[in-house]
């Protein structure tokens, strides 16, 4: 999510972690376990596109990624960008902690009652 915050110079999307976000209003069916497990977009229209479709679409739509979307609509490599986002969802947290960062966590119940 953080890297479409950062391409997206003309605020074109509304990026929020799915925890603050109300599932039920943004789309009929959308559900916190899919959230949990890839990153979606519920576009204007109302339609919901999760992983590789989510960043294809995404993509499309951003003016620096101008010269990577279409080359991840070919044949064969559509499926190669599936893999590859489910590969890196799937590892997310430990390529998070790999780069010295903290993106894709969420504080453990017990964390957040301390902070109140």
């Amino acid at each position: 999510m953080e890297w479409v915050a950062r391409l997206d110079r003309k605020k074109l999307f509304i990026c929020m972690p799915y925890q603050e976000a109300d599932l039920a209003t943004l789309a009929l069916g959308l559900t916190a376990e899919r959230c949990a497990t890839e990153m979606v977009v519920v576009t204007p229209e109302g339609q919901v596109r999760g992983g590789g479709d989510a960043v294809r679409y995404i993509s499309r739509r951003l003016p620096l990624m101008n010269i990577v979307w279409p080359l991840m609509e070919m044949p064969g490599l559509r499926s190669a960008v599936d893999s590859g986002y489910r590969w890196i969802a799937n590892n997310r947290l430990s390529l998070s902690a790999k780069l010295g960062r903290q993106a894709c966590t969420v504080a453990k119940k017990d964390e957040a009652t301390k902070t109140r």
